[in-house]
């Protein structure tokens, strides 16, 4: 890792930086050009017939290469050396480098250069990515920051995309839990989009990371989420699913998770809503069914050391209940009820089964609601 006070414009950190920045340079080709001449230096010293040689490289690889020689180049360079001395919390990590991440060197095509704002840790290793519609249903948001805070609770890192609904849903729980968050962006570091979500991300890089493989200030365009989702896919054991529909990147994170040989995981939904109709895909694709952190656990288990987890599975305790309590319970599900219809469910005056519900809203088994409804968490 490079803590990027003072990088020399001539320094191989440089060089590395400088060849991110030349098009159509992808990473497979960046590693191709850097294995075979040694050094990013090396490469962008190359002669434009030594460049050809390289499988794969072509003539406009090559002519970009020779490009980043000119004072056009040299000034972008400039400019993005400056403006990575000016963001306190910035780490560059070079693919070479022995700390670089390790889980995204399961990809075929890691990014060459890592920005991280915050902190990357070695525990990060054990996390679980998080993924969903920007688009969900209070269930699905609720669900997801249940979820996150639960992982966070027993130590998990919960990485996701910092997009608006579930991702956000799922890093905050996670966050507010007082655990880590690794938030994966499809622009630079130093943009943040949504652009209302500013406090999110000065959160979630207070307590763990934004990372990046894009220079600073690279625009979120569309073209960028794809290698964005294989990155999140990358840095858990595992990828769960919260609400997704069809159509949607959820699916193509949990598809990248699938090639990396990541458990695939997914929650369910309601089946006569749309939102959904993605999650319910993946289940009856074969995705492990989840709905508590302790589902999710069990599931990565095998993906990592099982002693990691021997001591994070367990049952919740349930709560002493009385006989009143415990009929009343058994008439709520997570479905929002009236106090109303509870009192004819029960056929108990009102006021008793206000007085229950307050004890088992103490006993954290029930959820009040506004409007006098009430729900069992789930």
């Amino acid at each position: 890792m490079h803590v990027p006070h003072n990088i020399s414009p001539g320094s191989e950190v440089a060089a590395w930086i400088s060849l991110n920045l030349v098009p159509e340079v992808g990473p497979v080709h960046f590693r191709r050009l850097v294995e075979r001449l040694g050094s990013a230096r090396e490469v962008l010293a190359a002669p434009h017939g030594r460049l050809l040689q390289i499988e794969g490289i072509g003539p406009v690889r090559a002519a970009n290469v020779l490009a980043a020689r000119s004072d056009a180049h040299s000034k972008r360079l400039e400019q993005e050396l400056d403006a990575i001395k000016k963001i306190p919390d910035l780490s560059i990590y070079l693919l070479a480098d022995p700390d670089y991440p390790a889980p995204l060197k399961d990809l075929p095509d890691p990014p060459p250069v890592l920005y991280v704002r915050g902190e990357y840790r070695p525990e990060d290793r054990l996390a679980v990515s998080m993924v969903g519609t920007r688009n969900p249903s209070a269930y699905g948001r609720e669900l997801a920051r249940k979820l996150g805070a639960g992982l966070a609770r027993v130590g998990v890192t919960v990485v996701s995309g910092c997009a608006a609904g579930i991702d956000l849903a799922s890093q905050m729980g996670a966050v507010a839990a007082g655990g880590r968050s690794i938030g994966v962006l499809g622009c630079g570091v130093d943009l943040v989009y949504p652009a209302n979500e500013r406090a999110s991300f000065e959160r979630i890089t207070a307590s763990g990371a934004l990372v990046s493989g894009l220079p600073l200030g690279a625009e979120p365009l569309a073209r960028n989420f794809p290698p964005r989702n294989r990155l999140i896919a990358a840095l858990g054991l595992g990828v769960v699913v919260v609400e997704a529909p069809l159509k949607s990147g959820a699916l193509i994170t949990a598809e990248y998770a699938m090639e990396l040989n990541r458990e695939v995981m997914s929650c369910p939904g309601n089946a006569i809503r749309d939102g959904a109709r993605g999650s319910h895909a993946l289940l009856k694709d074969g995705a492990t069914l989840v709905e508590t952190v302790e589902d999710i656990l069990r599931a990565v288990g095998h993906a990592a050391d099982p002693r990691l987890f021997a001591d994070r599975v367990s049952a919740p305790e349930a709560p002493d209940l009385t006989d009143g309590e415990a009929a009343l319970l058994g008439t709520l599900t997570a479905e929002p009820v009236h106090v109303d219809e509870l009192t004819n469910r029960l056929g108990s005056p009102r006021a008793e089964v206000l007085q229950l519900l307050l004890s088992l809203e103490l006993k954290g088994v029930v959820e009040p609601l506004p409007g006098m409804y009430y729900r069992r968490p789930f």
